[in-house]
């Protein structure tokens, strides 16, 4: 990065109200002080909607979370009827198709080989929370415009840019990529609200982006509503039939 570059970063800070600055940045540690949305375990309700080609699902979610370990989603499309059921752990995810009797289980090397994107348990938690996947080391990594805080992190050829609000102080846009195959996957958070004390989205809207013209883009939409917080563990019940096909 140039000296014109660092200049104009450094310029957009100091432009910026120093109340406004001290609530993101920890004036003791020096770090960047995002509202990161903190619990053991949670539960909540949700409108979720899935596109992908011509594939459609509108549907009622449950989500269990426990953090840093597992996710758990019932879906239903209506009527009180389980469609499916999703397990997302830290090596794998599962899932039950119970209206075809189908059984699915991939690791992430297999999910990262088969969309040319890098997928693993810390990008699937930020996407349905709206937490950090990462924090600027260093206040020079951080762009200023009049609305958001942004930096990226590069890793070989995978790249994650945070959009943070200033207002807000919420992770509003995350947008992670991959500089070789050019997939990626953008994710907006809005219609913040406090959840027991802590401020939550409340809407999330992925779109993964494939650059093979074989492979469908995917959209997702997620309205919670009902959030629980607990310190209490959760049951997240996933039994596979013997009588289910393995896909």
């Amino acid at each position: 990065m140039n000296k014109v570059v660092y200049g104009l970063i450094f310029a957009s800070l100091l432009f910026t109200s120093c109340k406004r600055e001290f609530a993101l940045f920890n004036g003791a540690s020096g770090k960047f002080a995002v509202n990161e949305f903190q619990f053991d375990y949670l539960s909540s309700k949700a409108k979720f909607k899935y596109t992908s080609g011509k594939s459609k699902l509108s549907a009622t979610a449950s989500f269990r979370i426990k953090k840093d370990s597992l996710i758990w989603v019932s879906i239903s499309p209506g009527l009180g009827i389980e469609a499916a059921r999703v397990l997302i752990s830290r090596d794998k995810i599962q899932m039950i198709d119970k209206l075809k009797k189908d059984y699915y289980e991939l690791d992430y090397v297999t999910l990262t080989e088969t969309y040319g994107f890098e997928m693993n348990y810390d990008l699937a938690e930020s996407i349905v929370l709206g937490n950090m996947l990462f924090m600027p080391e260093k206040r020079r990594d951080i762009s200023l415009d009049d609305k958001q805080y942004s930096f990226t992190k590069i890793d070989g050829p995978y790249g994650v840019s945070h959009f943070v609000g200033v207002n807000s102080q919420k992770l509003e846009k995350l947008f992670a990529f991959d500089q070789v195959t050019n997939n990626s996957i953008s994710v907006n958070y809005g219609s913040f609200e406090k959840v027991e004390g802590q401020v939550a989205p409340q809407l999330i809207d992925a779109k993964i982006k494939i650059a093979n013209e074989k492979k469908e883009d995917t959209h997702i939409e997620i309205e919670y509503n009902r959030t629980e917080l607990s310190n209490k563990p959760l049951k997240m019940p996933f039994h596979v039939s013997s009588r289910y096909k393995r896909k």
